[in-house]
């Protein structure tokens, strides 16, 4: 549902909640969603002024944005040709562009705020080491002052007052738990304060006049906008059941700008004759399921506690086919991705890190959630391997991205070199035969992408297709071992069928709309997908504050 005094700014597949409102209100900052540059979106006439100039490099982009005070100048987050955040400043007429922070130790920036000066802008770095920080940016030099470390935990949104005294962000209550409270924090890091009653209280931003905390909550059942008075007194209720809400800022009127999301993508299962009939969503879900062994049950990753606007709280889901039944189990690591399920279904296998700043690929208890490393590297990022069981969940075969590499070896002890890529390659989607004999994988080079084919118990790789200019972001292979089902992105996303005979890809008419590989089940008569898209609008709601104050 969404608020009825709202009014809807931007929709469709371009529209970006990656920036916020200028304060003069005439301008949203985007990422150019064809580009990857950063933008400014007149709010007026939708007229769309790229401003750091030409495409960038491939696989850089803009991310995080947020507007000065007086909107002259934006800070944001750019992703680079090495692989990390640096913290820039332009000026929102596209001139005098200047790098601020360029450190590979802080792997992820987001600039939040800026001063009333304008001569710091509060900023949140995510360490190598999964330590987030709370800091304030000197805008002249770059210079980084550390107001509060928070482990691996960061704030889903932090502002920073008018008169720049202090900051305020939510954080979690209680870990294991996803409710999160409101905080406030002296802007020099002398003292912070818990704001309380601390139900689930999310994405806190000031009012312009400084006077109040306006910040979204459950507390009540659906998802409500409040407003806290600075001075003390209790939360009002502004907005009901503003839904799935990511809010994005205010202008110095006090409109206030908001993202909202709607749809989700779907875990799916079909019958599987020939072609896929009667498919049965069960539940939502990100990235491709796993089957249990004895089909009776489907694993997949679903999202746990409030919307964000990057990474995820995932746990995994458990769906009981015959009972239709949905459980959850949440293991103690900081992100989750390419679940597999064992053999003797009692386990997991899954990429992932944890709270310590490593990650890696991870043993699963499938009843108590306990977790075991299996293979692990400093986090650069918090994904983790894709990983496979092999010899009857005895052993695995997982890709080493850092290395380029594909490895094999026992659930502990040293594993081994088995495939190596060519230089800046990227290995990924790996797929393992039913008998546990065959490996297949997506090796991309040089704008093209091969699939291979390896025996894993020794042999020399072969190409069973050969993706020109293309992309491949699912595999799975037939129950008999002679051929691979192949997943490609665009809309709509293809399927092809691909025999190891030298035949070639063959293109299914089959018309999932799948997100990711298609999983068969053990005699391959069942197939389980995910499918769908989140769609987001921008809106806003006009002299929020001044209509709150008015009410009083």
């Amino acid at each position: 549902m969404a608020s009825a005094r709202a009014r809807k700014v931007w929709a469709g597949g371009q529209a970006s909640h990656l920036g916020g409102p200028s304060r003069d209100g005439r301008f949203l900052t985007i990422v150019d969603a064809a580009t990857g540059d950063l933008a400014v979106r007149e709010i007026a006439g939708g007229e769309v002024r790229r401003l750091t100039g030409s495409a960038p490099h491939p696989g850089e982009f803009a991310y995080f944005s947020v507007v000065s005070r007086d909107s002259r100048w934006i800070a944001y987050a750019w992703f680079n040709q090495q692989k990390f955040y640096d913290l820039r400043v332009i000026g929102a007429d596209g001139r005098d562009q200047r790098t601020l922070q360029h450190n590979e130790e802080r792997r992820f920036v987001q600039p939040c705020a800026w001063s009333p000066d304008g001569k710091q802008i509060l900023t949140l770095f995510f360490r190598n080491d999964n330590i987030s920080q709370i800091t304030l940016v000197s805008a002249a030099d770059g210079a980084v002052k550390v107001l509060q470390s928070l482990d691996w935990v960061y704030p889903n949104k932090m502002d920073l007052s008018p008169d720049g005294k202090w900051v305020v962000y939510d954080d979690l209550l209680r870990e294991g738990e996803s409710a999160r409270g409101l905080f406030l924090l002296a802007a020099d890091g002398s003292r912070k304060m818990a704001l309380k009653p601390q139900v689930n209280d999310v994405f806190p931003l000031f009012t312009p006049d400084g006077g109040g905390i306006v910040f979204l909550s459950t507390r009540a059942g659906t998802t409500d906008l409040w407003l806290r008075p600075v001075n003390g007194g209790d939360p009002e209720l502004l907005e009901k059941d503003l839904g799935r809400a990511l809010p994005l800022g205010f202008t110095g009127a006090g409109d206030y700008y908001y993202a909202l999301r709607s749809g989700d993508p779907l875990v799916w299962i079909a019958a599987l004759d020939g072609a896929p009939t009667g498919a049965v969503a069960v539940g939502e879900g990100k990235e491709a399921p796993a089957w249990s062994p004895d089909g009776k049950r489907l694993a997949f990753l679903t999202r746990a506690g409030n919307e964000n606007f990057g990474q995820e709280s995932v746990v995994i889901a458990i769906y009981d086919i015959q009972a239709r039944k949905l459980e959850t189990l949440a293991p103690k690591l900081a992100s989750l991705d390419h679940l597999r399920w064992s053999p003797d279904g009692k386990r997991f296998l899954a990429g992932g890190s944890d709270r310590h700043g490593e990650r890696g690929l991870y043993v699963i208890d499938a009843r108590t959630a306990a977790v075991k490393p299996v293979a692990l590297t400093p986090a650069g990022t918090y994904r983790g391997f894709e990983g496979v069981w092999i010899r009857e969940g005895e052993a695995v075969c997982f890709i080493q991205p850092e290395e380029g590499t594909l490895r094999m070896g026992p659930l502990e002890g040293e594993t081994r070199v088995i495939y190596r890529g060519p230089a800046k390659a990227k290995l990924h989607d790996l797929a393992v035969s039913a008998d546990g004999r065959m490996a297949a994988f997506a090796v991309q080079s040089e704008g093209a992408e091969a699939v291979l084919a390896l025996p894993l118990d020794g042999g020399e790789p072969r190409q069973a297709a050969n993706v020109r200019g293309g992309a491949i972001n699912g595999l799975e292979w037939g129950r008999d071992g002679q051929w691979l089902l192949a997943s490609t992105p665009g809309d709509p996303p293809g399927l092809w069928r691909i025999a190891l005979d030298g035949t070639g890809p063959r293109k299914l008419d089959w018309n999932l709309q799948q997100q990711g590989a298609v999983r068969l089940d053990g005699p391959g008569r069942r197939i389980a997908y995910t499918a769908g898209k989140t769609q987001t609008e921008i809106r806003v709601i006009e002299r929020l504050v001044h209509a709150a104050h008015h009410q009083r």
